[in-house]
């Protein structure tokens, strides 16, 4: 696996660069510098180079491997965390746990590289107050070394106070500097340092004085700052004091001092803890993508854009759709608005209204290109309609009252350059009852290609009212001419489905994966056997975080155009808390697992979709830092691979432009007239087989049509 597409729990080992350099010196200076301050009192370590539980400044120290549920060796492995044991002599013991056990962490004898650690998994947390016989309150300066392991980097606390009064905490990200270390002194300021590794055990020392802080990352100078600070009240572990922010990952081991160590000391204590853990050396960051930004807030008539939809077109040209908002509200004066690209991306036109209805707003909008069958080479895009100021909360059942939400298609025949005047499908698409709102999405549709529904344009949906949202497919059987709905998924024990994206995998079934409302933090998904007419209850996908977030889900390479493998990409922020650290993810088998990750954007990352755009990568188009553009970031294939670009399996599922028969880079006349010359041929020997259906007939003629002059060699 190259570096830059990982697995989560796949690491490199290496003991850290500074704890390896001359550490038995090191030891020796702090051991001796340790009897030199403290000739008449406890030295910081003992004669084995451990530290010392009785020197005076150990405010606390909590250790996996001794203390856990009061024990003196460890609990069963997957036990309930009930206590967290003090090992110094002071007795400032983790007692106070949640009496929902699904908020309790979990014990596990080798989780830290072979070592013991406390697991957190999202939900989780351990304190002591800041009364006398707890933890206490420290107004001293202070020391906190941990040894920890996220597993995501998405704003998670390792440990904080446990009172708003008097703060200092360790966290994986916030808002301003997601995905990277960050130290809260309390008085309102933080100082961030280096990317947070996923995965792989780390070692973190702060030392946090008024006016002067350092944030040591496996024992090198990480950041450093001169903030105020308060004092520190209590302790939490795995999440803010107030509950929130909680830790995706696992606590080996924390020593608290009352005191800023000297640099000798603080050493001396991450040797011992380097010495007993196999500490995890961060790999290099990845580069960064090569990205293009596609709609910009506050240029060409709009301060925002929202809601990305991205479509590439058989002929290669790429549509790319969104909210253009007269401000940030989610039901403003917002229009559909579009951009088209006619060289894979790299270059867009001007911006193009779709639709503008004054009084309403638009949203959700949701494309799909019919590929084959009626109507093959157009453009549809389903998008609802709100009367402004009026949201899902607001708008009633039915299809006759003032505010309800309605639904709109618009069409294009010829690549997206007109579009038909919009056809209200509300009836279509809404069951008559209790159904406040729907959404189609957003982001995009699909066209079914196995079975006796192959043909078949699918669009997610989900539907109100407020709160109590249900996820269900709208599909139509003659290329968008009309629609219906099929059943919602039950909502099962996962909780429920909010904004849906589908995708086919390659034994016909569809995969149905939505924002989670409520739940644990991870996407639900169900199954349809059936075209989308029914589903499977939600589950949850626990290898997908999710923030409650709209992502994307596509078909990357399909068997039935040649491929070795299916591979199914989805994209969406690593994070079950906050909308950052954008990632796309790589599964080989429908789905089920997602063993291959590669980081888009470490930055804010919001509504997003994966889209094919050449034999040699795919693009991401999401909402980037704060929804200041819908940006197109482009990913290597060899990078979701490990090094395979796929160019041995086959005709690459998105032909740049396959309108262009005899290849001299021009769709004209000479194609035409190839085209017309194997007319009715059947098999696959043709290249005019355009749609790939054994066939050379009107299909294909509409779309070279649809390519004109658009694209080529």
């Amino acid at each position: 696996m190259n570096q830059t597409a990982t697995s989560r729990g796949s690491v490199g080992r290496a003991r850290p660069r500074l704890l390896a350099a001359a550490a038995a010196a090191i030891l020796a200076v702090a051991f001796t510098a340790g009897h030199a301050a403290c000739a008449a009192a406890e030295p910081l370590l003992l004669k084995d180079g451990s530290p010392n539980p009785a020197y005076p400044g150990l405010h606390a120290w909590y250790r996996a491997d001794l203390g856990v549920n009061g024990a003196l060796g460890t609990p069963a492995d997957g036990a309930i965390v009930t206590s967290w044991s003090d090992a110094s002599p002071h007795g400032r013991d983790l007692t106070r746990v949640s009496s929902n056990l699904a908020e309790r962490p979990h014990f596990f004898l080798d989780l830290a590289n072979g070592m013991p650690a406390v697991d957190f998994d999202g939900n989780d947390f351990i304190w002591a107050a800041n009364a006398t016989g707890e933890f206490g309150v420290i107004t001293s300066p202070r020391t906190i070394l941990a040894v920890c392991r996220p597993d995501l980097a998405d704003g998670g606390y390792i440990f904080d106070s446990s009172s708003s009064a008097g703060r200092t905490a360790l966290l994986t990200g916030e808002a301003a500097t997601p995905a990277r270390w960050v130290l809260y002194a309390g008085a309102g300021t933080t100082m961030a340092g280096s990317s947070v590794f996923e995965g792989g055990v780390s070692l973190v020392s702060s030392t946090v004085a008024n006016g002067a802080q350092t944030l040591h990352l496996n024992g090198v100078l990480d950041a450093s700052g001169s903030n105020p600070a308060t004092s520190m009240s209590g302790i939490i572990f795995g999440s803010r004091f107030n509950l929130a922010n909680r830790l995706n990952g696992s606590i080996s081991e924390v020593l608290v001092y009352a005191e800023a160590l000297s640099d000798a000391d603080r050493t001396a204590i991450e040797l011992y803890l380097a010495s007993k853990y196999e500490i995890d050396e961060p790999p290099p960051p990845p580069p960064p993508l090569p990205m293009v930004d596609v709609f910009v807030g506050g240029e060409e008539g709009y301060p925002v854009y929202r809601i990305p939809s991205i479509v590439q077109l058989a002929s290669g040209r790429i549509l790319a759709f969104a909210e253009g908002r007269g401000s940030g509200a989610d039901n403003g004066t917002n229009d559909i608005v579009m951009k088209a690209s006619d060289d894979l991306g790299m270059t867009w036109g001007g911006l193009v209204l779709v639709d503008d209805q004054p009084g309403y707003s638009l949203n959700n909008p949701c494309g799909v290109e019919v590929r084959e069958g009626p109507h093959a080479g157009r453009v549809v895009v389903m998008y609802q309609s709100y009367p402004t100021g009026c949201g899902e909360s607001c708008v009633v059942p039915g299809y006759d009252a003032p505010n309800i939400c309605r639904t709109f298609v618009t069409t294009s025949e010829d690549g997206g350059e007109t579009w038909s005047p919009p056809a209200d499908v509300t009836a279509q698409v809404k069951r008559p009852v209790v159904v406040t709102s729907v959404a189609s999405g957003p982001g995009v549709g699909i066209q079914l290609r196995r079975g006796p529904s192959a043909g078949r344009l699918v669009m997610p949906f989900n539907q109100g009212p407020y709160g109590v949202w249900k996820v269900y497919a709208v599909w139509s059987d003659d290329g968008g001419d009309s629609w219906q709905y099929g059943d919602v998924a039950a909502d099962g024990a996962a909780g429920t489905g909010n904004e849906v994206q589908m995708v086919e995998r390659a034994d016909g079934s569809i995969l149905l994966n939505a924002r989670r409302f409520g739940g644990d933090g991870h996407r639900k998904t169900a199954v349809s056997n059936d075209g989308g007419a029914t589903w499977t209850p939600l589950v949850d996908d626990d290898e997908l975080p999710d923030p409650s977030c709209n992502a994307g889900i596509m078909v990357l390479t399909d068997p039935i155009d040649g491929f070795e493998h299916s591979r199914i990409v989805f994209s969406g922020p690593d994070s079950m808390s906050t909308r950052v650290n954008g990632h796309a993810w790589l599964s080989i088998d429908g789905g089920e697992t997602w063993p291959i990750k590669r980081q888009v954007h470490p930055g804010g990352f919001a509504y997003s979709l994966p889209v094919t755009v050449d034999c040699e990568r795919f693009g991401v188009f999401f909402e980037k830092d704060g929804y200041t553009t819908i940006t197109l970031a482009f990913v290597d294939y060899p990078e979701m691979t490990d090094g395979d670009s796929y160019a041995d399996e086959g005709t690459c599922a998105a032909n740049p432009c396959p309108a262009d028969v005899n290849g001299d880079g021009v769709v004209g006349g000479a194609d035409l007239t190839a085209l017309l010359a194997s007319w009715g041929e059947a098999g696959g020997g043709t290249s005019a087989d355009l749609d790939g259906d054994g066939t050379v007939g009107g299909a294909d003629l509409a779309i070279m049509l649809a390519a004109w002059g658009t694209c080529g060699g």
